[in-house]
């Protein structure tokens, strides 16, 4: 009889044991937040890959690509030389869509989309920035996405400085 319970008791204590390993494991499943239905986001996914095309008649590229676990988005213009490159960062806060562009002019702006009503069309505008002393200095306040089809989209960035505004159009095309 005593050996019984001493079995009985053992079998209950590894049961519990499992039990308290198995509720200790679940937040752990739960630990990564969940990301919201995003359209927007979406659109920019599409963009992956490698791109080509023209700025004020001159040749650019661009690299587009889906990271962190599909959470974020890196785009990567090429600069006249080697580190004179410009990276935006496009990721979704909630419902929101936020493009962080880290600028050859040693400032990071970061932007918001404005809900629009064509899918295609992405505007971001101007939220803050890091690395701004003065709201007067160069920076980008604006960025709009014409998503054409899945092979071409054209970029207009707006810069001010000084109060003075300035779009650059870049007409972009995938290269194959």
């Amino acid at each position: 009889m005593v050996r019984a319970a001493s079995i009985l008791l053992t079998i209950l204590c590894c049961l519990s044991l499992i039990a308290t390993a198995q509720d200790k494991k679940q937040p752990m499943e739960h630990e990564f937040s969940t990301v919201q239905p995003n359209p927007a986001f979406d659109q920019v996914k599409s963009l992956a890959g490698d791109w080509e095309g023209t700025v004020r008649g001159m040749t650019t590229k661009m690299n587009y690509r889906v990271m962190s676990a599909g959470s974020s988005v890196i785009l990567v213009q090429d600069g006249d030389k080697p580190g004179d490159e410009m990276v935006t960062v496009f990721s979704p806060d909630g419902k929101d869509l936020l493009a962080t562009h880290y600028c050859s002019a040693k400032n990071q702006p970061r932007m918001k989309l404005v809900p629009g009503t064509d899918p295609k069309v992405l505007r971001f505008t101007f939220l803050d920035a890091t690395n701004l002393t003065d709201p007067q200095i160069g920076h980008m306040v604006g960025l709009t996405l014409r998503i054409g089809d899945a092979d071409h989209h054209v970029q207009e960035w707006t810069f001010t400085d000084h109060g003075k505004e300035m779009t650059e159009k870049f007409d972009m095309h995938r290269r194959m």
